[in-house]
């Protein structure tokens, strides 16, 4: 029988790592530190996302960390998210002004969420990878009232996260509705990751803690 193979988590995302966590998935978190592609390089959402995902499951310096530590072969997850709206990619806001402009597109227009989620392995340099997409609409209260919209505003933006804002928490009552996996719009497709595995005939039960 082929050795259970570790898993690692090529991000430094609590939340991601939070996620796997709760599912009961036995993983390491190592960072993966690369230079990021950005929109003016790549203007489609899903294939930007998918080679950021790719780029940090097969990073080299990660590579070199990982197979010294993991000298029989390890599973490297990479992730990555951004925030599309109507034909433009929102990555994260360079300043309040910026963020504004962005909250005012999701008055008009449905945000998409867009998760790519990559699988490298190590012994046969195997990459992999999926992506998914999720529709955001904004909580219709919100178009009515633009005191409530600013004072929300005030409160949930964050500069450090695409599109603005993250859903959880206050952020919750942005939107009204989402289209699709939650998890995709938080970061860790599940479903993803269990095909990922799966079209390795990978158990992801295997995984699991005892």
């Amino acid at each position: 029988m082929q050795p259970r193979l570790p898993i690692i988590l090529a991000s430094k995302s609590v939340r991601r790592t939070e996620i796997l966590t709760a599912i009961g998935l036995v993983h390491s978190q190592i960072a993966s530190a690369i230079e990021e592609k950005r929109a003016t390089e790549i203007s489609d959402p899903e294939t930007l996302v998918t080679t950021n995902a790719r780029l940090k499951a097969s990073a080299p310096a990660l590579l070199t960390k990982i197979t010294s530590q993991y000298p029989h072969g390890a599973l490297i997850i990479g992730a990555d998210t951004i925030v599309s709206c109507h034909h433009t990619i929102f990555e994260k806001p360079t300043d309040l002004s910026h963020a504004k402009e962005m909250f005012a597109a999701y008055a008009k227009y449905p945000a998409t969420i867009h998760t790519a989620l990559a699988l490298y392995e190590t012994k046969s340099r195997t990459l992999t990878s999926l992506t998914d997409s999720a529709t955001l609409t904004l909580n219709k209260r919100l178009l009515t009232d633009k005191k409530a919209f600013t004072n929300l505003f005030n409160h949930i933006v964050a500069l450090d996260k695409s599109g603005g804002f993250s859903i959880e928490g206050l952020g919750s009552v942005l939107f009204e509705q989402v289209t699709g996996s939650f998890y995709t719009v938080i970061g860790m497709p599940l479903h993803l990751l269990f095909n990922l595995l799966s079209n390795r005939n990978i158990e992801l039960t295997s995984y699991l803690a005892k």
